[in-house]
């Protein structure tokens, strides 16, 4: 065989499993010129960036990652929708931490732990449960409180504190994952992180207009290029909704007091910001609930979508899958849930146990995307019915490295996935919790660590919004916009500086 023949045939087989990989049937390569010229420096430039190190904890590297010349490129690039994140951990939380400083109604508790351990039992800390709000507390724990409550809390227990009597370093020790805890303690860690805030999740306060920490994040995403989300928040009891100028704490604001204020800030946003495309609701419960529990969730999600259509995304269960109840538990109010038109978008296969079966559960459910799905390449089979199907996968690398199921971002079997036509979207997940806030990040190291071509990278974002639940008309005007914001980037400075010199 020729030299010229191998290099043919071998260039022939690259476009082919390039083509193959991608699950868009509009897939093309860069057509023009300067896309061209700007692929092949993005291709060196991505090579020689020594500032992005896909093996060590974004924590440790954050500094060094922003000053990357990867990471500045495409910080202006266009990301197009971000479907797996989780409610006020979508960041950034120094801006949460501000607010909250500033709000007389905050209180920390920093007082003696109620269990040996320095933190509840997260069953214990779930909403809806007995001991939700009166018998326990964890260091680091934030509430709403009126002076009143919150001298009672001191005479009886002692340990509540205004949270501005702290620095903000200081709180945001408690909110965020340390990046050196070890392997076993991480999902711990994190849990407690989310048990912190748990009651600030269902504050209005912080999703209301544009005073609002909600506004911060639908700004920072504009910002770095996600002109649409979906964003997963559990159902709680109640949701609080400080009244009569703070004299009184209600904890029993309805879910559809918190949707009428989620669709206003949204619509708000959209009439100032007129490239942002949207926001819609997964509402989730944990799954450490009862199936009965899970079935009223379901109930209350179908009726939310009747009352407020186009506004819901789908349901989910959520909460670590090793230790928490399997998705089998729930088959009937699932399997209701999808017999009425229900969309699931269900956490699964976020495990490296090899006997772990929820992948099967949420194929056999019929889910339309699945979070995660790290365990999905073990199974050559569903990978193939994965495809056929067509499912998505909420693939989240940074935070399945954050949380310890892989160290080296090289070794995600994301790439796996991206390789055999799985379609994939790249999303941030808890991206607070792991002390980041831009999915910037996301895309930067995942593009180190798997060697993408700007392409690809391209082909990512765009086809993101074909993944999501908008309907066939908003995703050709999505697109329209994308392609718009992907011309500006390419004429952008930044572009000019390292790519088309």
């Amino acid at each position: 065989m020729s030299s010229a023949l191998f290099e043919q045939r071998k260039e022939a087989l690259r476009k082919q499993v390039l083509l193959e990989s991608f699950h868009s049937v509009d897939y093309d390569l860069l057509d023009s010129e300067v896309e061209k010229r700007a692929e092949k420096a993005f291709d060196e430039l991505l090579r020689n960036d020594e500032g992005l190190d896909p093996s060590d904890h974004l924590m440790h590297t954050r500094r060094t990652a922003q000053e990357s010349p990867v990471f500045k490129v495409l910080e202006k690039m266009p990301k197009g929708a971000l479907l797996h994140t989780h409610g006020i951990a979508t960041g950034p939380f120094e801006s949460l931490v501000k607010r909250l400083q500033a709000d007389d109604l905050v209180y920390i508790y920093v007082g003696p732990e109620l269990d040996e351990d320095g933190a509840a039992d997260v069953a214990a800390r779930a909403p809806g449960s007995e001991a939700h709000y009166e018998e326990t507390a964890i260091e680091g724990e934030i509430r709403y409180m009126t002076n009143r409550e919150a001298t009672n809390h001191m005479q009886t227990r002692g340990g509540w504190v205004p949270i501005s009597d702290l620095d903000e370093v200081e709180v945001l020790a408690y909110l965020q994952v340390p990046p050196d805890t070890p392997r076993d303690k991480r999902w711990t860690v994190f849990q407690h992180c989310w048990n912190r805030v748990r009651e600030l999740s269902d504050a209005l306060p912080l999703w209301d207009g544009r005073d609002s920490y909600f506004w911060d994040i639908l700004t920072q995403l504009l910002k770095t290029g996600v002109n649409y989300v979906e964003i997963k928040q559990l159902i709680p009891v109640g949701f609080v909704k400080p009244e009569n100028n703070g004299e009184r704490i209600n904890r029993e604001a309805t879910i559809d007091e918190f949707m009428d204020t989620f669709i206003a800030t949204v619509e708000l946003f959209k009439k100032e910001n007129p490239t942002f495309v949207g926001a819609k609701m997964v509402w989730s419960a944990l799954k450490v609930f009862s199936p009965e529990v899970v079935r009223e969730n379901v109930d209350t999600v179908l009726r939310l979508e009747e009352k407020y259509p186009g506004w819901i995304a789908g349901f989910d269960l959520v909460g670590h899958e090793d230790s928490l109840k399997p998705i089998s538990t729930y088959v009937d109010a699932l399997a209701y849930y999808k017999d009425r038109g229900g969309r699931l978008l269900l956490h699964a296969g976020e495990t490296i146990d090899p006997n772990n079966e929820q992948l099967y559960d949420a194929i056999a459910l019929g889910c339309e995307r699945i979070g995660h799905a790290y365990a999905l390449p073990k199974h050559p089979s569903l990978v193939r019915i994965v495809k056929e199907r067509g499912i998505t996968v909420e693939c989240c690398p940074m935070s399945n490295q954050c949380l310890g199921y892989v160290d080296d971002l090289r070794n995600h079997p994301g790439l796996m996935m991206l390789n055999a036509g799985v379609k994939i979207t790249i999303s941030s997940d808890d991206a607070a919790t792991f002390g980041y806030d831009d999915v910037t990040y996301d895309f930067a190291l995942v593009a180190k660590a798997w060697g993408l071509t700007l392409a690809q990278l391209k082909h990512l974002a765009r086809a993101s919004f074909r993944c999501s639940t908008l309907d066939h008309d908003a995703v050709l005007k999505a697109q329209a916009q994308f392609d718009k914001d992907w011309s500006n980037f390419l004429k952008s400075e930044v572009v000019a500086e390292h790519l088309l010199k």
